[in-house]
Formats: C-alpha cells, structure tokens, sequence
C-alpha cells in the first residue's frame, strides 16, 4: 500500500516484502531517540501487527511441519498445530517484549534498526550484519546492543518451559539462539536493501 512505502522522510517502511513487520525499521538519517511510550508503541505494533500474524501461522503450518515430528515437534492435527503456532508466538513475544521495550528503556538504548543506504555493497552488508550486535545509545552513541542479546537468551531459555520434552536442553536453547540471531541478520540485511528491491520492482509490478 502507499503508506509503506520505503520513504526516507516517514522514518519506517512499516512492513518490508509487503508482509514483515518493520515498524522499527528507521529510514531517517538524523538520529533521534525515542521515549519509553515510543518504544512501547514500535513493540506493540510490530508484535500484533495482522500481516505479520499471518506470516507466522504460514511458517508453523509449513516450515515447522516435518512428516515424523508434526508441528514444532508437537504432532499432527489441527491441535498440535496451535501448539506450534502459540509455542512460534511466545517465542517472539518474550525475545521482542524484552528485547526491543524492557531492556532498551532499562539500558536506555535504541531498538531500532538505521539503514545506512548508500556506499558499496559489501560495506552495506557488513553494517546491516554488524547491527545485530550494535545499536545506539539513547544519547546517540554506538554501545553493544545488549539489550536485544539478553532478549534472545531469556527467551531460548524460557522456551524449555513449553517446547516438547526432546526439543529442551542446553543443546537445542542454544541452537533456538543461534536461530533467532540468523534471523536477525536476515531481516537486517532485508531491511537494508529493500527501498532498493522495492524500487526495482515497482518498475514492472502495480503498487500494492
């Protein structure tokens, strides 16, 4: 739609790929930091956001869904598969709750990631990959992005609590972590460069 396209004047492209969230996505290039409410309300909205509920019920339904395990290792039928979709749910929550609200206003940094838009490629990529541990500090200057870190550790471990008794363990936490740091990494990367695709593909696509 029109109000997400990528704009360096609205600050957030509110979804990239037409159905992640990316409401803390920010485009501006002059920093400015963001009140506690703020925070809240770029959680909020990226947490219950309808597209990005859709998204995730998609990939329990099929990305989670193995022939031997069934859903997230929950089994098959419609019930497991809540399970599934719930267990995906609370995983995020936990990790972004904590991770992109309660600690950012406790530590007082920025959850937000600033695309750097311009330079060679590879300077771009390393920037977006370096974000996952890097973020700015309410002042303005780059710290260690800790309080997404302990976001991802708290929720892989808090996930013991519900997974399916095979999935539980030091082994498999800490695979959930190295997970939701690819993923990170993934969408950072995709939060970079998508104003670029999106250009492209306006080009020869109508405007959604």
């Amino acid at each position: 739609s029109q109000k997400d396209e990528p704009s360096v004047e609205t600050g957030s492209p509110k979804h990239i790929f037409f159905f992640v969230p990316a409401f803390h996505v920010s485009y501006l290039k002059q920093f400015k930091p963001l009140s506690p409410r703020e925070k809240f309300d770029e959680w909020a909205h990226g947490t219950y956001d309808p597209r990005g509920l859709f998204l995730y019920a998609g990939e329990a339904a099929t990305l989670e869904h193995s022939s031997r395990d069934g859903f997230c290792g929950y089994g098959q039928g419609w019930g497991r598969y809540g399970r599934c979709f719930g267990s995906m749910e609370l995983d995020a929550n936990i990790s972004s709750f904590f991770g992109d609200f309660l600690f950012p206003v406790a530590l007082h940094q920025d959850p937000r990631f600033f695309r750097l838009g311009e330079g060679p490629l590879h300077v771009r990529l390393a920037y977006a990959l370096s974000r996952i541990f890097v973020t700015h500090a309410d002042s303005g200057r780059t710290v260690f992005f800790s309080s997404a870190t302990a976001g991802s550790v708290l929720a892989a471990a808090a996930s013991n609590l519900y997974f399916p008794a095979q999935d539980r363990g030091v082994g498999p936490s800490v695979h959930r972590l190295a997970i939701d740091f690819a993923d990170t990494a993934l969408f950072n990367v995709a939060a970079e460069f998508w104003p670029d695709i999106s250009q492209k593909l306006g080009r020869v696509l109508p405007k959604l």
